[in-house]
């Protein structure tokens, strides 16, 4: 498990630095795919803060900031600590450590955002909604995210996720799926 933690920060890291919104999301989407399969909440977090920093590059009113360059340095800074964090095995502080990351993220949502819904409510819907789509009971994707029920209630009832992915293996074949799957990333 800290294996692949660190991998999945050292990504985001890197794809923040190189301003990759794609390699954000690609990171995000292969967190909570983990996290989802792992039930592990540092990975859901780690996929819900890839998320929002994608957005965050997206906009060009925050990056045309003249603060940007302080602030994405300071995120950076504190992905990088995270990255330290996992390592080391330090997991208490790691999951003290990817709140001060969500936290940073949300302030710089509220001083320069434009939307009344903050960033980190959206990220957190929108990686419940994969879970979700991934085999998770919406309870379970909410327990995951943190996320609020009832907005990704509405989140799911607006997507076409569910049309667009064909279900293609019963419940038994996906659990033999997912033991395969953790039963790979043992060392």
């Amino acid at each position: 498990m800290t294996e692949s933690m660190v991998l999945l920060l050292e990504r985001v890291s890197k794809a923040f630095l190189a301003k990759s919104e794609l390699g954000l999301r690609e990171a995000a989407n292969d967190a909570i795919a983990q996290a989802a399969f792992e039930n592990d909440s540092k990975k859901a977090e780690i996929a819900v803060i890839s998320y929002s920093l994608g957005k965050l590059l997206s906009k060009a009113h925050f990056q045309r900031s003249k603060n940007w360059p302080r602030v994405a340095d300071s995120i950076l800074r504190e992905i990088n600590e995270a990255v330290s964090l996992a390592r080391s095995d330090e997991f208490g502080l790691l999951e003290k450590k990817l709140s001060s990351v969500v936290s940073t993220v949300a302030k710089v949502d509220f001083e320069f955002g434009n939307y009344w819904q903050n960033l980190i409510e959206k990220a957190r819907v929108k990686q419940a909604s994969s879970a979700y789509a991934l085999g998770l009971s919406l309870s379970q994707a909410c327990g995951l995210t943190c996320c609020d029920k009832q907005a990704l209630f509405n989140y799911i009832g607006f997507t076409k996720m569910h049309e667009e992915t064909p279900v293609l293996k019963n419940i038994s074949e996906r659990v033999d799926r997912l033991k395969e799957l953790l039963a790979e990333k043992k060392p």
